[in-house]
């Protein structure tokens, strides 16, 4: 059987399932999970699939997807598992969806005027954003395009793009250039819709592809720290060590934007006793010192009855500690979890479509 017609059968068992939450109004699918098994596989089996289905289907299918911020990879891997019988060997891996996954599948399913009719009519408010047409390009290409630009156009290109394009052109720039384009990025508020224009036909003239000319208000130190979560640990470290020597306030900034004790409250039990079990009671209870309410409300829920009382009773015995011992323990604390969340052993940024 090929891959097709395999990816097609794994849909209608899907979709045959009861629904485990109010996904959509019927109670006889599940799209949701079906949007994130679509996303698991090769773009053109997922567009075989939306071929075959009814028009009703095909956009809610699509909707579903678009609505996907991503699938993590420990959830892949469940989901893999469960229908393995369908699709053979598939990686688990993270993997991306929103407007722009459902527009790659629609396109190769359709052709371009059907794909964007289905995705415009799935996703009504779906308008294409600034520079949007450079996200179809290879990390290779968007170097090339930008290699002579400023670094006030690139900053501007990066907070569109989506973070791995923009990691990836960081990491092509000369260090100099590298520091200047973060500090832009890191300083950017509001930008003024005819630079936007400007900038974009600029851009547009050298790759004859329609843009946009609508202007957006741009946290450039939040999308900078997602950017820096695309990266490779130590790539990251040197960044924000660059940025640390030219703008010690903004490098900080952007360091409470990564990793912190509050993404605890978002995550699943399991995944944080899973991540506090090599770590001793005295030093769990270190770690809870100096945290609000809900973190330690959420760290002690995560733990085992008689494990809890353990550190309840250490955490009275230490009574005051020295600052520099929680923040160590809390850096320790973040470093395990962030590798924890690279090597897919728990889910540390939670889609809300995953069950």
């Amino acid at each position: 059987m090929n891959n097709t017609k395999r990816a097609i059968e794994l849909y209608k068992a899907v979709s045959a399932e009861k629904k485990e939450g109010p996904i959509m109004p019927s109670d006889k699918t599940n799209p949701g999970k079906a949007a994130r098994l679509m996303l698991l596989l090769e773009p053109d089996q997922a567009a075989g699939v939306l071929e075959q289905l009814k028009p009703e289907e095909a956009e809610e299918l699509t909707r579903q997807i678009a609505n996907i911020r991503r699938v993590e990879a420990v959830d892949a891997r469940v989901l893999l598992d469960e229908f393995s019988e369908y699709i053979g060997e598939i990686k688990a891996r993270r993997v991306n969806g929103g407007v722009e996954a459902a527009r790659d599948i629609l396109s190769r399913a359709f052709s371009e005027e059907k794909a964007e009719q289905i995705l415009n009519k799935a996703v009504p408010e779906t308008r294409p954003q600034p520079f949007a047409f450079l996200n179809d390009l290879t990390s290779h290409q968007l170097i090339s395009l930008m290699r002579d630009e400023p670094p006030d156009t690139i900053a501007l290109v990066m907070a569109y793009v989506t973070p791995f394009l923009s990691s990836r052109l960081l990491k092509s720039l000369p260090p100099r250039e590298r520091t200047k384009v973060i500090l832009r990025m890191g300083h950017t508020g509001k930008i003024l819709r005819e630079d936007v224009i400007s900038t974009e036909d600029s851009l547009k003239n050298k790759l004859r592809i329609t843009g946009v000319d609508d202007s957006e208000a741009i946290d450039g130190k939040a999308v900078l720290a997602d950017i820096l979560r695309c990266m490779d640990p130590d790539e990251e470290q040197h960044l924000l060590s660059e940025l640390e020597k030219a703008d010690s306030s903004l490098a900080e900034q952007i360091k409470m934007q990564l990793y912190t004790m509050e993404l605890v409250i978002e995550m699943r039990d399991r995944d944080l006793q899973t991540l506090l079990h090599n770590f001793a009671d005295r030093d769990i209870a270190i770690l809870l010192k100096g945290q609000p309410d809900t973190v330690k409300n959420k760290l002690l829920g995560s733990l085992s009855d008689r494990r809890r009382t353990l550190v309840e009773d250490e955490y009275e015995l230490l009574g005051a500690v020295l600052k520099k011992d929680a923040e160590t323990m809390v850096n320790l604390f973040l470093t395990k979890l962030r590798e924890g969340e690279e090597e897919g052993t728990f889910i540390v940024f939670p889609d809300k479509y995953l069950s």
